[in-house]
């Protein structure tokens, strides 16, 4: 328990650093964030024996931070789609997707087509959510940190929640065949307290109404809870306990960030819905 306590406290005081700190070191920590949630991920689903492998693994890591860097580029204004860029963005883009098609040409892989459903999954599962994030804390080139943080507090208010609640009184499994310590006392206790904290986010970020913090604290304790169920499914199928060991008494950056990483696109689209981003 003490080295989890340490390592939250160092981790937080990473994150709070990076937001707080600027545009610049809130791209710096999140795409460090969504590097390493690839790197997990692909090293769960991908072979990573062989010279090819390896390679297939650098490009499609490659291609995975490049919805962050670009999404991240735009919104500073560093970059503009005047005379084409667009254009030429997407087909670079395209060609490093097909590049993945050529190397698997040259492997001796039994099921090519799962390594290549494989690899774009990723890119869907995580990237996305990333460079949905960038859209959401940039408005007009200006870096606005507040959606963020209130994000990111209401889900770990319920990941915490949920699983004090859910250890102290937790008597009926939520989801046993693919989480077998979830419980529904966990899950709806973690949700209420979430809906409670959305009153003292609300008053530390204005910026967005106590209305607009309840709707995005119900979307998080649905999509987070679920999120968090997803990682477990993909961690079950291929019998590993943890992501990684990058967090010491925590696992990896992928299970810390799996209700963020799934929820971030429906909160967005509630916001969207609402006109509030």
């Amino acid at each position: 328990m003490k080295i989890r306590i340490i390592t939250a406290g160092i981790f937080v005081a990473v994150m709070l650093t990076g937001m707080f700190g600027g545009a610049y070191t809130y791209l710096l920590v999140f795409g460090m964030i969504n590097f390493l949630c690839l790197w997990e991920f692909y090293d769960m689903v991908l072979p990573a024996k062989g010279d090819k492998n390896r390679l297939k693994k650098l490009l499609t890591l490659a291609l995975g931070m490049y919805p962050f860097i670009i999404t991240g580029l735009v919104e500073l204004e560093l970059i503009n789609f005047d005379n084409g860029l667009l254009l030429k963005l997407v087909i670079l883009y395209v060609v490093g997707f097909y590049l993945n098609f050529v190397l698997e040409l040259f492997k001796t892989s039994s099921s090519p087509l799962s390594y290549l459903g494989l690899t774009t999954l990723g890119i869907v599962y995580i990237s996305s959510a990333f460079a949905i994030l960038n859209l959401i804390v940039f408005e007009s080139g200006i870096y606005q940190m507040h959606i963020v943080m209130g994000i990111i507090l209401l889900v770990w208010t319920n990941d915490a929640a949920a699983y004090f609640v859910g250890s102290s009184l937790g008597k009926n499994y939520l989801f046993p065949r693919i989480s077998p310590k979830k419980t529904w006392e966990g899950t709806i206790g973690g949700g209420l307290i979430t809906l409670i904290i959305a009153y003292p986010v609300s008053l530390v970020f204005p910026q967005l109404s106590f209305g607009i913090w309840m709707g995005a604290a119900i979307v998080i304790t649905i999509f987070g809870g679920i999120g968090d169920l997803v990682e477990s499914m993909i961690k079950r199928s291929k019998f590993i306990k943890d992501s990684g060991g990058l967090l010491p008494g925590h696992g990896g950056f992928l299970d810390r960030f799996d209700a963020f990483i799934f929820c971030v696109p429906f909160v967005a689209a509630f916001l969207i819905f609402m006109n509030s981003i």
